[in-house]
């Protein structure tokens, strides 16, 4: 099954865990119809109808942090 989305031009999301990552947003773009157009040690983009999305690993220092709502940034 997929699932088509309308616009959501180039969002990068910064991870803590690229590798678990990388497994998640590849499925899940996937199943939005998105394919990959460029898969890399440390960036990985996925594009589909109009709309892209992409991941990078955090600075090491951030690592161990977790994702809190109210916080500056996407």
């Amino acid at each position: 099954m997929t699932v088509d989305i309308n616009v959501m031009a180039n969002v990068i999301l910064t991870v803590g865990q690229f590798e678990a990552a990388r497994t998640f947003y590849g499925r899940l773009c996937s199943a939005m119809g998105m394919k990959p157009v460029f898969d890399g040690e440390k960036f990985c983009y996925w594009v589909g109808g109009r709309t892209a999305i992409g991941i990078e690993p955090c600075d090491p220092q951030y690592a161990g942090e977790r994702f809190v709502q109210p916080r500056v940034g996407l």
